[in-house]
């Protein structure tokens, strides 16, 4: 039920349709789903062969069909709909032609254009050329970035990538579906070469069509057209063609190199059988702009309070969790010697949320983005961090393929990590126990500020990466979902065994699974 969706989902639009038609009764059936993919390649397969004989038989020119299919392009660009994509001033284009007969500008603004075409080649009988372009595009603030458009008739709406960064890691970032097509592509000027068509565009000739193979199937063929209005060197080419112009990127399951968690590793200790963090501050001058912000977390516990008093039962069992959290030292109060001093002091509004069919049905909920007098609150402090989690369509993949599935989680995994004393006093909150107004602070890292989930992945991923490589271990790294884990064995007493060594590892510094 899991896969099968999600396969479903990227297939074009014409096979889903002929997929709702047969899969009545069947729809999360992986298995039938395969059957029915190879049996609809098949019939492609044959209507191609139909529609080359007969190509062959009448011995004339033939126009290109223009079909409104979803393409391989659409299904895959991801971003939001443009348009004054055909109204910004700040393009330019270099024109070039296949051959060396033409050779004219386009001028449309400041920054220049290069074109760059490829196709890569499947196994089948023919060769498929894309319409695609190379050029250099200005950002609103002034920046010039390099840019892959692709033109697709298959494509309904003209899209544009979110992120234009130097880093970024994308194979089309701008996608002109057909209506933009004909604002961009001159359909008077063209060369045409048997299957192969080549047209005049805004940004230079672009080429499309297709080609019968000569050498064996097995072999992959490449294209590539460059523009000779600007040298080339060989560093270029050679970056070209590096894994990462395809979108394939060398080492990409090691996380990345990151300052944030960098400073992680430098700065967590084991002190005491458990592990102290530091909270991942933006800076210094963020750390002083945190104002102390007690008058706003008075008022925040005022209406706790009245409501409270409609409800006693709720305020007995709130009482509870907190003196629970107090007896573990999870909590403690502040010493009225420390109610002043050098550290930062930031309040968290607190309030209960009701959960059912839970362990703890009723848990306190903190606000780390709850403002001081000066707008700012304790998240705009903090650095989320990176994302350490693993990708969940992933995990849950990898979980089908045992026949015994295991499924745990780490008690209470946010509370079992120390935070170090100098930045305790930013998780101070007010409790009304009694008559008694008590000023508490957090000693473990509190599920609410928008580091919490960070420290948490990073010293898990620490911990384990203490350990030698086994396959507890692995399973561990890969399929540790925040504190959920999604494993499984192909018998029982693997699975067992499995447990009772992920349990060992991480009781070393956590609580046991």
């Amino acid at each position: 039920m899991v896969l099968t969706p999600i396969i479903v989902a990227r297939l074009p639009q014409d096979i889903r349709l002929e997929w709702s038609r047969e899969s009545a009764g069947r729809e999360g059936d992986v298995e039938w789903l395969m059957k029915f993919l190879q049996t609809e390649i098949q019939r492609r397969e044959r209507l191609e062969i139909f529609k080359d004989l007969s190509m062959e038989k009448s011995n004339a020119p033939q126009d290109i069909e223009r079909r409104k299919v979803s393409s391989a392009s659409a299904l895959q660009t991801t971003g939001k709909t443009i348009c004054v994509i055909n109204n910004s001033p700040s393009r330019q284009g270099v024109a070039h032609t296949p051959s060396e007969q033409v050779n004219n500008t386009v001028n449309t603004g400041s920054g220049t254009v290069e074109h760059v075409g490829i196709s890569h080649d499947q196994r089948v009988k023919r060769s498929t050329v894309l319409q695609t372009a190379k050029i250099k595009t200005l950002t609103n603030d002034g920046k010039s970035v390099d840019a892959i458009v692709m033109f697709d008739l298959g494509a309904d709406t003209t899209y544009l990538a979110d992120d234009y960064g130097s880093d970024r890691d994308l194979t089309l970032d701008i996608l002109i579906g057909v209506d933009n097509y004909w604002r961009f592509v001159s359909p008077e000027n063209f060369i045409r070469c048997e299957d192969l068509v080549a047209f005049e565009s805004l940004f230079g000739w672009i080429l499309s069509g297709s080609c019968m193979k000569t050498q064996e199937e097995n072999v992959f063929h490449q294209m590539l057209c460059i523009s000779t209005a600007k040298p080339v060197n060989e560093s270029e080419l050679h970056e070209f063609w590096s894994l990462e112009s395809i979108g394939i990127c060398a080492g990409r399951d090691k996380p990345p190199k990151d300052p944030v968690l960098d400073k992680f590793e430098d700065s967590v200790k084991f002190v005491d059988g458990r592990y102290e963090v530091a909270l991942p501050w933006k800076s210094d001058v963020s750390k002083l702009s945190l104002l102390k912000n007690e008058t706003g977390a008075r008022k925040r516990l005022a209406t706790l309070n009245s409501k409270f008093e409609r409800n006693p039962s709720l305020r007995i069992e709130y009482d509870k969790v907190l003196k629970s959290y107090e007896d573990s030292n999870i909590i403690e109060e502040v010493p009225q010697s420390e109610m002043e001093g050098p550290y930062p002091i930031y309040y968290l509004p607190h309030r209960p949320v009701i959960k059912e069919c839970v362990s703890s049905k009723i848990r306190p909920v903190f606000d780390a983005s709850a403002v001081g007098s000066n707008g700012v609150s304790l998240n705009d402090c903090l650095e989320s961090g990176p994302s350490l989690i693993p990708d969940l369509v992933e995990i849950l993949l990898r979980f089908r393929r045992w026949k015994i599935g295991l499924t745990a989680d780490i008690t209470k995994a946010f509370l079992q990590i120390r935070v170090q004393r100098s930045d305790q006093d930013v998780h101070r909150f007010l409790w009304q126990c009694g008559q008694s107004l008590r000023v508490m602070r957090f000693v473990r890292v509190p599920f609410g500020n928008t580091s919490s989930p960070f420290l948490l992945n990073a010293t898990i991923r620490h911990h384990l990466n203490s350990y030698p490589v086994s396959v507890t271990v692995q399973e561990l790294q890969e399929n540790l979902y925040v504190d959920d884990w999604l494993s499984g064995a192909d018998t029982v007493e693997e699975a067992n065994t499995m447990f009772l060594e992920a349990q060992s590892i991480l009781s070393d510094a956590l609580e046991s699974l």
